[in-house]
């Protein structure tokens, strides 16, 4: 199972919390096989593969990141099985089912 959560929002004038900006950085390098390194820092670089990310799966006009954005929730779809290490800051537990991504209003489970 796993549980990935961003605590703040990530993009061009967001938040840009360093735990969240390297989790987007580890997610775009899994999907879109790239060697962007994994800092924190919402660079350039890290902008480009994010547009470029957004491009490729038609969203369009969402410049931040965050739980509920379409971005991240494509992003987490996008990851093959057994490939990200969960992070989980939620402060109990939710009801999920086996193979279906589950939502709440802080988070997002993928199973």
């Amino acid at each position: 199972m796993r549980v990935i959560k961003l605590r703040k929002t990530v993009g061009v004038d967001a938040t840009n919390f360093y735990m969240d900006v390297g989790m987007v950085q580890i997610i775009l390098n899994e999907i879109l096989n790239e060697n962007l390194t994994v800092d924190g820092v919402f660079g350039i670089k890290t902008q480009e593969l994010l547009l470029e990310f957004q491009k490729n799966n038609g969203i369009y006009n969402e410049k931040i990141v965050s739980n509920q954005s379409s971005t991240f929730k494509k992003m987490v779809e996008s990851l093959p099985l057994g490939v990200f290490i969960p992070t989980h800051y939620s402060h109990g537990p939710l009801r999920v089912d086996i193979g279906k991504l589950t939502f709440d209003s802080e988070e997002m489970i993928f199973i």
